[in-house]
């Protein structure tokens, strides 16, 4: 008797976790089935579903399709929500007490909440028509009365939704954020103050890093408040003075911020000394990648050193892996890859296969390392800090 009692508990077991698999594999596809049918019904004028999503965002120039300098103060995917036919959509403004003003079609967003330690607040604002690109409004006021520096302006710019990048998520989805200081907009880090810079003409702030890493002038005397006693430290020094990476105004470098595709492309285009190339990368999102980034981004994917996704996009705001960097410094090296080279981290079957030869050679020499627990974590975000260790290895590597 106990042994059928024992088996009928079993099979009820066996069939509990199948209904468990089942409701949540219909989850699953319920969740895809919805994200494509929200993105058709916006192609076909039609109004979403209820419910939360997720969806991609640029910001351009008034009177350009590039992407404005302002991008990086506003944090993409977005959190769109959808509720008896209103659309809002809920994202996060870095540098919070600088950026003293922005509207969309002329009206305000409402802040929902706010992070004073972070530096920055999430706004809303309600979006009736998310496949149209929307006039907006942004105000500036930078001072920092220590070294005398002052940047006060406002300007227009234009929101872009990405409609095809709609995912659909839970209800209660946090609405996506980074690490609030994120310093001067590129081309400003040096203590540069332009005396009038028009965001919707000519770009100039973006335009000011795209220079050839010859022209640049190495730094004397570097001393940044945050990097002292870094386990980088060595390492970000030695990139200043060659000119590979600034630090910002206000005296710090941020070693331990995450840093974007497009940042990196810069980075390992100066430190390698890559050649201008006539253009040769064009991705779908092309016009999306930063102005200041954009000849850098060609000479690294011209050199073999950066791909695209399947997509055909480069996804230049993205924050850049640690399995997409070890691949690319593995490259930059020009590391023999073996068929034969293992790994043996704990998260092993987290690495992409697409990266695990690249990233087993690059250990193997010494050139990358795992995290503590024996783990790669291939999907984090790499760091300033990390990345900067990883090109000057390369060059001592090379000898460049």
């Amino acid at each position: 008797m106990n042994i059928m009692s024992q088996a009928i508990k079993n099979k009820m077991l066996q069939m509990f976790v199948v209904a468990v698999l089942i409701i949540a594999s219909s989850a699953s596809f319920g969740q895809l089935a919805k994200a494509n049918a929200s993105v058709d019904a916006i192609a076909n004028g039609d109004q979403l579903e209820n419910g939360s999503y997720y969806i991609d965002y640029t910001i351009l120039y008034a009177n350009e399709d590039k992407t404005s300098m302002s991008a990086q103060y506003l944090v993409s995917p977005a959190l769109l929500k959808v509720e008896e036919n209103k659309q809002s959509i809920s994202f996060t403004v870095l540098q919070s007490k600088e950026i003293v003003g922005l509207k969309i079609d002329g009206r305000d967003g409402i802040v929902t909440s706010e992070n004073a330690d972070n530096n920055s607040r999430v706004v809303t604002f309600e979006i009736e028509d998310l496949s149209v690109i929307h006039p907006a409004w942004i105000s500036i006021n930078w001072v920092i009365d220590t070294i005398k520096f002052e940047y006060i302006h406002d300007y227009d710019i234009r929101f872009k939704f990405l409609t095809d990048t709609i995912t659909a998520v839970a209800d209660d989805a946090a609405v996506p954020t980074k690490e609030g200081n994120v310093g001067f907009p590129s081309g400003l880090e040096n203590g540069d103050q332009p005396d009038a810079v028009d965001d919707d003409q000519s770009g100039a702030v973006d335009d000011a890093t795209n220079e050839d890493s010859q022209n640049e002038q190495p730094v004397e005397g570097i001393s940044f408040s945050d990097v002292e006693g870094h386990w980088a430290q060595a390492a970000i020094e030695g990139a200043v003075q060659l000119g590979i990476a600034d630090g910002y105004i206000d005296g710090t470098f941020k070693p331990n911020a995450v840093i974007s595709r497009s940042e990196f492309a810069v980075m390992i285009s100066r430190a390698l000394k890559l050649s201008k190339q006539s253009p040769a990368s064009s991705f779908a999102d092309q016009k999306a990648i930063p102005s200041w980034a954009e000849e850098h981004v060609n000479r690294v994917v011209t050199a073999g050193l950066f791909g695209g996704y399947s997509d055909q996009t480069f996804r230049g705001g993205n924050n850049i892996t640690r399995a997409e960097l070890a691949v690319i410094v593995a490259r930059a090296a020009d590391l023999d890859v073996k068929e034969s080279a293992t790994l043996s981290f704990n998260d092993v079957a987290d690495i992409p296969a697409w990266a695990k030869k690249e990233i087993a050679v690059a250990v193997n020499e010494g050139l990358v390392s795992g995290k503590g627990g024996n783990r790669f974590e291939p999907s984090a975000s790499a760091t300033r800090a990390e990345a900067l260790t990883l090109i000057m290895r390369v060059l001592d590597m090379t000898k460049l």
